[in-house]
C-alpha cells in the first residue's frame, strides 16, 4: 500500500509552505531519510525527507507551489503500484 507524503508540522506558525522543486522524478527510487524536494517557508529552505521507502508513484505538486502543512504532495510505494 502506497504512503503518503505530506508537509510536515515545522514548529512554525507557518500555515502553508512553497515547494521550490522536486529533487526526485516519478519512477525514482527513494530510500527512508533521503531528499524529495525543497521547500520554503518564510524563514528558511529546507529538504523535505522521505519518511517512506520505495518508488516515488505520483508527484501532486507542481515546482513553485503553494501548500497547506498537512496536505499529501506525493505518494511512495512498490514499483507498479496503483494510486487510486
Amino acid at each position: 500500500m502506497a504512503t503518503e507524503i505530506k508537509v510536515p508540522d515545522l514548529g512554525t506558525t507557518v500555515e502553508e509552505v512553497k515547494l521550490i522543486r522536486w529533487l526526485k522524478q516519478e519512477g525514482d527510487s527513494v530510500k527512508r531519510g533521503e531528499a524529495l524536494c525543497e521547500i520554503e517557508t518564510d524563514k528558511a529552505a529546507v529538504d523535505l525527507e522521505s519518511f517512506a521507502e520505495g518508488v516515488l508513484l505520483k508527484r501532486l505538486i507542481d515546482d513553485d507551489t503553494m501548500v497547506a502543512v498537512g496536505d499529501v504532495i506525493a505518494y511512495v510505494g512498490e514499483a507498479g503500484e496503483t494510486i487510486e
